[in-house]
């Protein structure tokens, strides 16, 4: 279920939708209202929509959400220099939900990039991923620095 804030004419009133996407909000008299989408952190903001309700007939409006992606990138620092060649999963849920199991590979400098996933978010809001590498086990000690969104 998804907020949405309807205002215009005097109305400024927030409903959710149903499980189907869709609303129905009652009291409103003919005119145009501005409609808009309180979307959770994991989409790509909204525009707000403009609506003209006219008497005895169904008023439509369609948003698209679209998740957001960004790309990882993930930096292997041994002290031995052994920075290639190193694979990095990424595994968990995602904060839209999405189950998340990928793989990357160092390169020579010892970049691993995941690029344009959904994998928005943090603890703070549902995210939970667990980042993991496999590779050259060096002197008792793996030597990796990661950043994650």
């Amino acid at each position: 279920m998804i907020s949405m804030t309807i205002s215009g004419n005097g109305i400024n009133q927030t409903v959710k939708t149903g499980a189907d996407g869709s609303m129905e909000v009652k009291g409103l008299v003919p005119g145009t209202y501005t409609v808009t989408e309180q979307v959770a952190d994991y989409y790509e903001p909204q525009k707000e929509q403009s609506i003209t309700v006219v008497a005895g007939e169904t008023a439509k409006v369609s948003f698209n959400n679209k998740l957001k992606k960004r790309n990882l990138t993930v930096v292997k620092n041994a002290e031995d220099g052994l920075n290639a060649g190193i694979t990095f999963r990424l595994h968990g849920k995602s904060a839209s939900g999405q189950n998340v199991d990928l793989f990357a590979t160092s390169d020579g400098t010892g970049v691993a990039s995941f690029p344009d996933r959904v994998i928005t978010g943090g603890q703070k809001n549902g995210a939970d991923f667990d980042f993991h590498h496999t590779g050259r086990w060096l002197l008792g000690y793996w030597f990796y620095s990661g950043c994650c969104v």
